[in-house]
């Protein structure tokens, strides 16, 4: 046809690839591919609304490979006062990709995160109710003071995250929108 396409279609107004964007592409695959092999990466994207930055991550998404995980989550500037809101949107969108493995993968993710994690994996459940579908029922923990139970949080997350994030099954983690971020997942983010 006049367009070049074939089968008589018209072609589509829009392409759905990113265009000007091939450099940051390729960092964020480069950043990625360290990751799969082993070596943890921190990457900020930053910039205006609207730029594409969303766009880029989407992008990464279908490049994930070696069984690799986007578990996506969104600080928000009208829920400041939900402590965590990002992470705690981040663990439950990859516990939903963890609830659609076979029984025999989900039993593996299991005993991988337990055993990272350890005794204070209740921690996890009781951050993010939807992992204890993955976690199981676990013992509840004593009651600790304010500090020791940040403390307890942050290292439960590091472990979970230092387990569920390896060469086998590479883990990125997005958190967008920083700027909303409350103080206490700021200092998480720090912390990891």
């Amino acid at each position: 046809g006049p367009f070049g396409s074939s089968g008589g279609g018209f072609p589509p107004l829009f392409s759905k690839r990113l265009h000007g964007r091939e450099a940051e592409l390729l960092a964020l695959h480069a950043a990625y591919a360290r990751a799969a092999a082993g070596d943890p990466t921190f990457v900020m994207l930053g910039g205006p609304p609207g730029m594409g930055k969303s766009a880029l991550v989407q992008e990464l998404r279908g490049s994930l490979i070696h069984g690799g995980y986007l578990a996506q989550g969104k600080f928000d500037l009208y829920q400041r006062d939900l402590p965590h809101l990002g992470f705690i949107q981040a663990f439950q969108s990859f516990a939903e990709q963890l609830l659609t493995e076979s029984d025999a993968q989900l039993a593996r993710w299991r005993a991988e995160i337990l055993e990272g994690v350890g005794a204070i994996a209740r921690v996890l459940s009781d951050f993010v109710p939807e992992l204890e579908l993955v976690l199981g029922d676990l013992p509840p923990l004593p009651l600790l003071g304010p500090q020791e139970t940040r403390a307890r949080l942050f290292l439960a997350v590091q472990r979970f995250l230092e387990a569920a994030a390896t060469s086998q099954h590479p883990l990125v983690l997005v958190l967008d929108d920083l700027q909303w971020a409350d103080a206490g997942s700021r200092e998480l983010l720090r912390e990891l």
